[in-house]
Formats: structure tokens, sequence, C-alpha cells
């Protein structure tokens, strides 16, 4: 038996407060038609939804649409009928709520207008969202529905000629005239005072006529008596289509986000295409639609969107004879019949639509008027199944003024199967690029075999003595010798060892875009935190053929990536302009390191990424110039000395960070000896020399890059004594 209608405006209003008591094991119906047979409704149906598609109506038309079901209702003697309003109080307001008094005869209709958990609330009558005036948020300017007041009594009043009384949080509910409808606004800016006063209404015996938003229904289904069953829950699905019909800017916002950084690969429409239904029935139209299914097979995560991108529209509203009040209808026409011609080709998606028109246009194509809501994956985003023509679809329901900006990306993860990920997709690790991270040299036997074991000695070590990240084969890590065998194994036991504790580079870059790309992604699969890429070696390569290798490289894999500057080496240069560009064009490109040693040049990496719309981080490849980057803007260095002064190297982060500037610059000069040795031969074979002559069983460097002058040793040697009776380590 029906205890409860509810009867709201739109298709998501509908289904986002359907589901407060579906998703608590509550029998519900949600339909689409305000004109229903007995045998439609269950037997233990307990909570009925309505879609009386009254919004975009004029309001005479909008209140006697909702007076019919209202009167409907009461003749079937159904306990709670409760108006179901737009948080952002979008609609009919005013004429609908009164058409629920009028069809009650005289009916007292208590107004819960807030939803206090995400920021929307009513006090002393005004309706504020995110703490500024209604009419002051991006509701007012809503292209379809601005509203333009905040004092709801004014805004019921401009609809109807209802009694309104306005009763704030601590006053009681008072005798009520009852020779006439009237409408009573409650002030709420708390859950407490939703559950307050529906306390109070049972109490009084009149719970009988409602309206509010969804966060009225999260109260209310904790205070009626229902049978409660088993909840459903979704199903994954290998792609995810997103209709977006909404036109609302917090929804352009969340799509301009699942573009940049969720792997979403977005179509935008074109007039025709989104305004002129028989486009759909053309060959470009039925070419149009086909390449999209293809698209969803092939990117699994598709947004197709209606933004204006332009102001052409009036133009072509014009030229064509559309008019205004048609678009929201032909743009979920539009929406319709892409989606049908994707649920007809089979593919396994989840469609997830923006806006109550979008989903409503959908069904209206396949001539289905009942849907099933499941469960709501995030607060107000509404996960059901529609059954029609043999096909069952999850279809997903948001409003268009609803969610955080990655609420596409949130959904997207909870909704695909895992191995949906695609190339290319932006969806990162969060790492922060900072501090000293040690390019760990690869300990070596005296067969010039790898000493993974050691290495690991020396992974404990590092980490011990306080270094930010470790990075594998890496210049100081011989990455230019070892077989790409070995680097998996090096790689391998790196992040088994290191086991989160810190972030684990890796040197994946290589001669050519193929090779590079290859070792990208055998790292990222591994487990690398970061990838460094260092330029392109041998051949001279000019800055186009740069940027176009590391654009290249960055479409194939999801890791952050970390540009590597060291000319001395690879004959390359890449210069800060490119450096620039590659960081505006590229999200995934998060940082640069620069061991060219000239100081110019780090700084203008580090000047010309500072304005970004993003974090970009640039470290210091020259371990003379740690601090003077970090000065300067810099976020740290991968320092090779750290190998040999693990605390030595760190602490120059840290103690400047501490803001402890005179003490970081003694730890920074300390290390002026030390390097001073490299004139005797290779830096990478100093450094291992000098780890070795601490004891530690690392190994030579693979031959012919092994050898160090007897006068290098010894100068070695003393330095070594030196820093050692200085407490350096």
């Amino acid at each position: 038996m029906v205890k409860l209608l509810i009867i709201a405006d739109d298709f998501t209003g509908a289904l986002d407060t359907g589901i407060q008591f579906k998703k608590r094991g509550i029998s519900t119906q949600v339909f689409t038609k305000t004109k229903l047979e007995n045998s439609e409704i269950r037997p233990d149906t307990e909570v009925l939804v309505i879609d009386s598609e009254s919004r975009p109506m004029q309001k005479e038309d909008a209140y006697l649409k909702v007076k019919n079901i209202t009167e409907w209702a009461i003749a079937r003697e159904v306990q709670i009928i409760f108006k179901k309003t737009d948080s952002a109080l979008r609609g009919n307001i005013g004429a609908e709520v009164k058409a629920v008094a009028d069809a009650a005869g005289n009916g007292k209709v208590f107004f819960l207008p807030g939803y206090p958990e995400i920021h929307r609330v009513t006090k002393n009558g005004t309706h504020y969202i995110d703490g500024e005036l209604l009419e002051n948020s991006v509701f007012g300017k809503d292209p379809f529905e601005p509203v333009n007041m905040s004092y709801i009594p004014d805004i019921i009043k401009k609809e109807s000629d209802v009694a309104v009384e306005v009763l704030k949080r601590s006053e009681k509910i008072p005798e009520l005239a009852k020779d006439q409808p009237e409408i009573i606004v409650c002030d709420t800016v708390s859950t407490e005072d939703i559950d307050n006063r529906l306390d109070e209404l049972i109490e009084k015996n009149a719970l009988g006529l409602l309206a509010g938003c969804a966060g009225l229904a999260d109260r209310l289904v904790e205070k009626i008596s229902f049978n409660r069953q088993g909840e459903m829950v979704f199903h994954k699905t290998d792609g995810m289509y997103v209709a977006c019909g909404s036109l609302n800017k917090i929804t352009e916002q969340q799509v301009s986000y699942a573009e940049k950084n969720g792997g979403f690969t977005r179509i935008h429409l074109t007039m025709h295409q989104k305004l002129m239904p028989e486009y759909y029935g053309t060959a470009q139209g039925r070419s149009f639609t086909r390449e999209i299914a293809g698209l969803c097979q092939r990117r699994k995560k598709v947004i197709v969107d209606t933004f204006d991108s332009d102001d052409s529209k009036e133009q072509f509203l014009k030229d064509h004879k559309i008019e205004q009040e048609s678009v929201r209808f032909r743009i979920s026409d539009a929406h319709g019949g892409i989606v049908n011609e994707l649920v007809n080709q089979g593919l396994d998606l989840t469609i997830l639509m923006t806006g109550g028109d979008t989903l409503m246009g959908y069904m209206k194509q396949i001539g289905c008027t009942q849907i099933e809501p499941i469960c709501e994956i995030e607060q107000g985003v509404v996960v059901s199944k529609i059954k029609c023509g043999g096909h069952s679809i999850q279809v997903i329901s948001k409003s268009g003024g609803f969610g955080t900006v990655d609420i596409l990306c949130r959904i997207a993860e909870k909704v695909l199967h895992k191995n949906s990920k695609l190339k290319g997709e932006r969806i990162m690790k969060k790492v922060e690029l900072k501090g000293i991270i040690t390019p760990i040299l690869t300990p070596m036997k005296a067969d010039e075999s790898m000493n993974t074991e050691e290495l690991r000695a020396q992974i404990e070590r590092l980490i011990d003595g306080g270094v930010h990240g470790i990075f594998p084969f890496g210049t100081n890590g011989e990455g230019y010798i070892l077989s790409e065998n070995e680097k998996v194994e090096v790689l391998e036991a790196t992040i088994d060892q290191v086991k989160g504790r810190v972030p684990v580079y890796a040197g994946s870059g290589c001669i050519s875009t193929a090779d590079t790309i290859r070792m990208s992604r055998k790292a990222e699969e591994l487990g690398a935190d970061v990838l460094s890429i260092i330029t392109p070696s041998f051949a001279v390569a000019s800055q186009k053929e740069l940027y176009d290798h590391y654009v290249e490289v960055a479409k194939h894999v999801d890791t952050p990536i970390v540009l590597y500057n060291i000319p001395a080496r690879t004959g390359n240069k890449l210069l800060p302009q490119t450096v620039a560009r590659l960081a505006r064009d590229v999200d995934i490109i998060v940082g640069a390191k620069d061991s060219s040693g000239d100081w110019e040049n780090l700084k203008a990496y580090i000047h010309q990424t500072q304005d970004l719309d993003k974090d970009f981080f640039v470290l210091s490849g020259n371990d003379s110039l740690i601090l003077p980057a970090l000065k300067e803007g810099g976020t740290g260095g991968i320092a090779g000395c750290s190998n040999v002064y693990p605390h030595v190297l760190s602490s120059i982060y840290n103690l400047f960070k501490e803001g402890k500037l005179e003490d970081a610059q003694a730890a920074q000069d300390s290390i002026a000896s030390f390097r001073a040795v490299f004139k005797y031969g290779n830096p990478n074979t100093v450094v291992k020399k000098a780890v070795a002559m601490l004891g530690y069983p690392v190994g030579d460097c693979r031959r012919p890059f092994n050898y160090l002058c007897d006068e290098g040793v010894e100068a070695l040697k003393r330095v070594l004594k030196e820093n050692a009776d200085k407490g350096m380590n």
C-alpha cells in the first residue's frame, strides 16, 4: 500500500528523492507519466514517485498538473503527499506547492526548503547557496531557470496568491487558519532543524502535506515506519558514457576537470547536432553516432556535451526559426538519440546523464515510463535500471548543479572495471616532487653482475639517512649501461624494498620515442611513482623534435613525468621555453630536472613555470645548486652526492624549509670538498668509489667507466677522512 507520494518537477529530482527510500530497502516505484493504472503499482509499493515534468511549463499548466496528481493521491487515501522542490528553488515553486494545498481543500503545506549537508540553507525565510544569497549564486545565472530572488515568500507570491508564513528555527508551529490554504516556510539551517520540525509535525499529526528537496526526504525516511528489504547494488561496466545536457556552470567545470584530469574523451556537439533532431536521420548523422559508438569502445570514458562555445547560437536560432523555449527539449532529444544508438549496439556502458531533461529525452525516445532506482553512488547521484526492448540499461542521473568538481572522475572509478583503464588517462598519483632524491648507485659484484641484496641494503641506508625519494638507474645508477632486463630487476627490487615510504623515480628515457614509450610503460606497470625521462642522445634534436618526443610519450602513460636535461651527456639541451611549453601543454609533465650546471638555465626553468595553473616542480641536478634553487623557487634536487652523505644532503632541504638558512648554507658548503674530487674522473665513478671506501660492498662501475687515477684515489681518501672527522654522513 502506498504510504507516501512524491511529486517531482523533473526527472533527476524524482530519482534523487526516491533513492533516499529505495537505498534503505523500501519498495519504491518511479514513473514518468502522471496517469497511472492500478495494475502498474505493485502491491508492496510504499513510496510512489511521479515526475510531473512541470518545471519548464507555464505556471498555470504546472499548477493544474500537480493539482490533478494530488487529487488522485487523496482519492487513493495516500497518507503523506510530498511536493519535491529543487534545492536551488528553480521551477514553478509557488504554483506547484499551492496546487497541493488547494487539492487538499484549504490544506497547510509545511515547506522545508534547505539541504544543509550540501550547504543550501534557509534562514529567516531567505535561501542561501554556499553562504551567498541564492540570487547571487550560479543559479541566479541559470540559462533556463534563473532565480533572481532569495526570500522564499517573494518567490512563492510571484506565482500565486496563497498565504505564506515564515517559521523561524526557534518558533513552534502556531494555530493555523482553517478556512484558507497556506504555505508555512520553515527555516532549515541544519539537519537538526529538519529533524526537530518533523518530530513536531508528527506530534501534532500534521505530516500529511510536505514540500522540500532530497534533504527532507533523507530525514523523512527515518520518521515513517516502512517495511524494509535488502539493498540493491550497481554493476561495473567496461565503459562510461556521459550525456551532458545540463548547461549549468557547475557541470561545465566538472566536465572540464574530467577531460583534463580524468582521462575522459570529450566531444562538443555542433549547433546542427544539438538543435536539429532531423540531423540524426541523415547519413551524416548516422555516421556520427557510429563514430561515437566506436569511440566508446576504444576510449571507455566519453563525454558528449552541448555547451555553447561561441556566440553563434542566437544567430543559428534566428536563421532556423527555433524558439528559445524549445532549445532544452531539442538538446535532450539529441542526447536521447545518441544514447539509443549506443544501447542498440549492445555496448557494455554505464550511461550518465546530467540534467533531468536529458534522461527524460532518452526515455521518450524508447517509450519507457518507469525506471527502477538502485542506489545512490554519490550524494545526489542516483544509479537506476531501465528495461526496454530486451535491454537492461544502467543509467546514472545527476542534477546539473550538483556535486564537486571531480565528481565524474570519482563515479568512473566506482563503475568501471579495473581493466577499463586507458592509455593516456590523467588520474595521476599525487606525488610532490620535492626534497632530496637519491639517484641510487647500482651495486655490482666482482664479475659485474648486479648485487640486488646490497641494493636493498643501500635503500635502507638512504631512507634512514632522510632522503625524500629513490631514483634507480639514473646517471649515477649507470642506467646507460644496464640492459632492459637488468633495469626491470633493479626497479622491482627497489619498489619492493621501499614499500611506499618515499616516491620511486624510474629513469625510462631512451634514444628513440618508441623505446622510451615501451620502457615508460614497463616502469609504470611495475609501480614507479615518477618517470624521469632524459632527452634523446647522440643525434642532435631540434626543440620541436624534443617537444614532440615528450608529448608522444605522455600520451601513453598515466605516471607523472619529470623532464631530464643533461646536455653534457646527451648532446641535446632542453631550452627553458620548451620546458615551459611542455609544462603548459601536457598535464602529466609535472617537473623538470636540470643537470646542465648552468645557473641561468636553472633559474629560467623555475621562473618560466611559476605562473601555471598547476604545480610544476623544478629540481636541481647539480648538487652545488640545491640551496640556490630552493631560494629561487625550486623544490629540491636529485643529488648524486646523497649516495655518500644522505644526512647532509637531506638536511639542506629540511633546514631550508625550517627557515634555518645559515645552517642550510653550511650544509650546502660542506660538500664542496667532496665535489672537488670530480676533477679526477667520472663523477659516477668517484661517487661509487667513495661509497665503497665507506665500507659498503657496492663494487666498481662497469667497464670501461671504472677508472680513477691514483691521485684521485688519494684525494678521495683524504676528503672522506676529513669529512668523517667533521661528523658528516
